[in-house]
């Protein structure tokens, strides 16, 4: 006697399980991507003649204390503060920047203007790293279903 054999599904066919985790996956993969992610950054120039800059990541806590009325800010730093705001998984594709000043100083008036990034090379990674992701996802379930199906298939006698 021979033992059943499972009847085999087209290729890129999905099961509705395969369907809902790839549903959630992707889910987990829009929100990575909304989170916004906040960092303070002052930049020192290197010399007068040079433009090349140094970029320097602070805590928020610094940036509040410096900003918010601690008089010895000047002796900490001489250099503007930027907040920066960044979207994206698992890089950053969109960077959204504004110039802080203290509250002694204001900008007569005038509100900075906010500088925005975007970044085309980072939203073709993330693309691909979205498929490599959902891709990987979708083989190990299907490849669980067959092998469970496969599995409760066998006769023994």
């Amino acid at each position: 006697m021979s033992t059943p054999v499972p009847p085999r599904r087209k290729w890129l066919q999905l099961h509705p399980s395969t369907a809902v985790v790839l549903m959630f996956a992707t889910g987990g993969i829009i929100w990575a991507n909304s989170i916004e992610r906040i960092s303070w950054v002052s930049y020192h120039e290197n010399s007068i003649y040079d433009f090349n800059r140094t970029q320097y990541e602070i805590s928020g806590k610094l940036a509040d204390h410096l900003m918010n009325g601690d008089d010895r800010w000047r002796y900490y730093l001489v250099d503007p503060i930027f907040k920066v705001r960044k979207y994206g998984w698992p890089f950053p594709v969109y960077e959204w920047q504004i110039r802080l000043t203290p509250k002694d100083f204001p900008n007569e008036g005038v509100a900075p203007q906010p500088v925005i990034n975007w970044y085309r090379v980072a939203i073709f990674l993330d693309c691909a790293m979205t498929f490599v992701l959902l891709a990987t996802v979708w083989f190990l379930c299907e490849w669980l279903i067959r092998r469970r199906a496969a599995s409760s298939f066998r006769v023994d006698f």
